[in-house]
């Protein structure tokens, strides 16, 4: 019976101390208790002539306990290590480019976005947030629960690789629990992971140039609200499709309801009906903007009603709290004309809509090589044109003259402009 309470016994300090941090406390016969905090037993090794087990902890050190200390050993669960993060989204070139760079307002003809953007290279995707078990505490087999509240009810799981989990497309701002976890559910690490940063671009590999539109300071205070415009390139052609599976969760992962696409019924589907849908799912709301946007100085001088109509996806959207996708092919031109305004209109300085602007720069594809001071093949068709042909509108303010484009060029109420506003800027 002695000999069968000593392997109970021997089996209940090999599971704990595997499980979780421990501290040992075994009552000497010299009346004295010694304490040892472990974390995991690596061997035991029983020698039936002394009646005795050595032991090999995490650390390589070694000792020798007897039955006697294994009957006078109690055990004080530890916490779990607490360690905090802060961390940002942004990479080092986008954000020295964004709080570094200010332009000549009154000289459109040169740019300095080559500075800190190579189209060698991609640069367009975000920081993940990384979140790293301590050295020596690796079990295999852990996991990690991230949430929104210290309740967990709503925590998402994230299998770890390695010693570290990387998980993306986080926003500015936020602050979320985690936690690490054994596959005995037991707890070694938690903490809080705290999300930094102003420009959010989103990780989708198979598409690119996609961002967040929220984030930039606006006009009277605040900025504007994220994941609720997104911007950037096709999701499909009238030949193929060019997001993946994985890519398809990570954006679904984003909420958004709506893919407004600004290309032409021809150029988004070959002009087959058949191909009018959102390669995010059936439920998402598809809509291509006719026979397709115009860009630049055409579209905003010439044909403002394009964006009458896809004022009507916002309002069908975002006024109900849905996340939507603009896209044209690239991300860059109709796309860039359309976050002008819009951004513009919410609030959005002057130097800023310029960086915004040149952001798709930072995506690994030459062509998508974007300048302020550009001008295209089409005459009156670049940005800087375009700018000014806002800044000749009337209005005392950059934002005024947004808002006299929307109310009195396209057509827009202003109770509408107002609910935008009300809705898109955080204060």
């Amino acid at each position: 019976m002695k000999r069968y309470l000593f392997f109970c016994l021997l089996m209940a300090v090999t599971t704990l101390a595997k499980a979780q941090r421990y501290v040992i406390h075994m009552d000497q016969e010299n009346g004295k208790t010694e304490r040892l905090e472990t974390r995991r037993v690596e061997a035991l090794t029983f020698d039936a002539t002394t009646d005795s087990t050595s032991v090999t902890l995490y650390d390589g050190s070694s000792t020798t306990w007897s039955n006697y200390d294994f009957a006078h050993m109690t055990f004080e669960k530890l916490p779990p290590f607490l360690v905090h993060y802060t961390q940002s989204v942004e990479t080092e070139q986008v954000h020295r480019f964004v709080t570094e760079q200010v332009y000549d307002l009154d000289d459109y003809e040169y740019t300095d976005v080559m500075n800190y953007a190579d189209h060698t290279l991609p640069l367009d995707n975000p920081n993940p947030m990384v979140i790293r078990i301590e050295k020596g505490h690796r079990q295999g087999g852990e996991y990690v629960l991230v949430a929104d509240d210290a309740t967990f009810s709503n925590a998402k799981r994230y299998e770890m690789e390695g010693d570290s989990v990387r998980i993306w497309n986080m926003t500015p701002g936020d602050s979320v629990f985690y936690r690490i976890v054994t596959e005995n559910k037991d707890i070694v690490q938690e903490g809080i992971l705290n999300v930094t940063g102003q420009v959010r671009m989103i990780y989708v590999p198979s598409v690119g140039n996609f961002r967040d539109m929220g984030g930039w300071p606006v006009d009277g205070g605040g900025h504007i609200r994220y994941g609720k415009l997104y911007r950037g390139a096709k999701l499909h052609d009238k030949s193929q499709d060019y997001v993946t599976p994985e890519d398809v969760e990570r954006l679904r992962d984003l909420g958004i309801l709506c893919e407004f696409d600004l290309r032409g019924g021809t150029e988004a589907g070959n002009g087959l009906t058949s191909n009018y849908y959102s390669r995010l799912g059936r439920d998402v709301d598809y809509r291509i903007n006719g026979h397709g946007m115009y860009s630049y100085y055409n579209a905003v001088a010439t044909y403002p009603e394009y964006f009458r109509y896809g004022w009507n996806m916002i309002k069908a959207h975002v006024f109900n709290g849905d996340p939507i996708y603009v896209h044209c092919s690239h991300g860059c031109d109709r796309m860039g004309t359309w976050a002008l305004v819009i951004e513009g209109l919410l609030g959005v300085c002057e130097n800023d809509l310029n960086l915004e602007y040149e952001l798709s720069a930072f995506a690994a594809n030459a062509s998508l090589w974007r300048y302020r001071n550009m001008h295209l093949t089409v005459p009156d068709y670049d940005f800087r044109n375009t700018i000014g042909y806002i800044k000749s509108l009337p209005g005392d303010t950059l934002r005024d003259k947004f808002e006299y484009f929307f109310t009195k060029k396209c057509g827009i109420p202003q109770s509408d402009v107002n609910r935008l506003r009300e809705l898109m800027i955080v204060k």
